[in-house]
């Protein structure tokens, strides 16, 4: 029976907590074997999972130094003269049950004499068998709607850490980091006790808001992603990606007086003064700012209506936490939300 929006909610911190153990076991042997040497590395996803290929490139590329490509898998196994180099390393990462589209290229990749490796949501995924290295996200109970995306997040993001680690020297980030994935389903049982009524706030704004945009960049771009797939398909609540870059744009943020902006950030997000830039701008225009980010990050704080505090963390390990309050956040909203369905209990 598949678990319900609530239960996959609450049973988010045992999720992550199974997936991050299981996952530094299960996957050593495939990051020993695998010939990291040429570069870049190439992460080939389809349209609807490319921020979550974003996302890992930007860590794998943080913590290793590595220049990582980002390609469409559409473009990536579309060209038929597509060249791989040798030992070139391609991260194929597939949406769930619809693997088939990569299957062509982990061959074509695989017949160039490049490295195939995956990140699959389960061993049963016909794209495990067809690479040379697969990295399941599902290793115990079949993981839900909301339980898949996010741990497929968390070790996109903790598994360029654990080839660090296995390749380079130690250095303090490192062990910070691998801290607080080890904290990370601590912090979201504290959110849940802690933050019950903000996030009931957060999902009430939601539910009121005009021409809802979320507004993130860098590796919160992802999980901003994420959060508007989520409050579209549960809490009925339609949104707008705006990515906050390293140059600034001219996008207008709020084109409508009273419009609402949800901003996504952190105080470790290497262009937090760009989102500041996109806050300031989005409350010059009338809009309401609704920020879910840090502790130690009060001047977008000041600059919104409404603030929910997380612990300072990461940027990596804090867009993942970012994603999982979001989550709750949607159920809280779903059950407030008019589309005329039963709310879940």
């Amino acid at each position: 029976m598949r678990p319900t929006l609530r239960n996959e909610v609450l049973n988010l911190p045992r999720t992550l907590r199974e997936t991050l153990e299981k996952g530094k076991r299960e996957y050593d042997p495939v990051i020993r074997t695998t010939h990291w040497g040429d570069m870049p590395v190439t992460f080939a996803a389809p349209a609807a999972k490319l921020p979550l290929a974003e996302f890992m490139a930007s860590a794998f590329g943080s913590l290793l130094g590595w220049p990582c490509v980002v390609q469409s898998a559409v473009d990536a196994g579309g060209s038929a003269g597509v060249r791989i180099r040798p030992k070139g390393i391609w991260f194929l990462i597939p949406e769930r049950g619809e693997s088939s589209e990569l299957l062509p290229l982990a061959q074509s990749v695989r017949s160039q004499n490049g490295i195939a490796l995956a990140l699959v949501g389960e061993k049963s995924d016909p794209l495990a068998q067809a690479v040379d290295g697969a990295f399941v996200v599902n290793l115990g109970e079949m993981l839900g709607r909301i339980g898949l995306p996010i741990g497929e997040q968390a070790v996109a993001g903790h598994l360029p850490l654990l080839v660090a680690r296995t390749l380079k020297r130690p250095v303090p980030r490192f062990e910070a980091l691998e801290k607080e994935f080890v904290q990370l389903p601590d912090h979201l049982e504290r959110a849940f006790a802690q933050h019950a009524d903000g996030v009931r706030s957060l999902a009430a704004e939601l539910g009121r808001a005009k021409n809802l945009t979320i507004v993130a960049g860098g590796s919160y771009y992802c999980s901003a992603a994420g959060s508007a797939d989520l409050l579209s398909r549960f809490a009925g609540i339609a949104t707008r990606l705006l990515r906050v870059s390293e140059v600034p744009a001219s996008t207008q943020v709020a084109p409508d007086h009273g419009s609402s902006v949800l901003v996504l950030t952190g105080a470790r997000s290497p262009i937090k003064k760009q989102t500041l830039a996109v806050v300031q701008s989005a409350k010059r225009a009338g809009a309401k700012v609704l920020t879910l980010t840090d502790g130690n990050d009060p001047e977008v704080a000041r600059h919104s209506a409404m603030t929910l505090f997380l612990p300072p963390l990461d940027e990596i390990t804090g867009a993942i936490l970012a994603h999982a309050v979001m989550a709750w956040t949607v159920y809280e909203a779903s059950r407030l939300s008019l589309v005329g369905r039963r709310p879940e209990k």
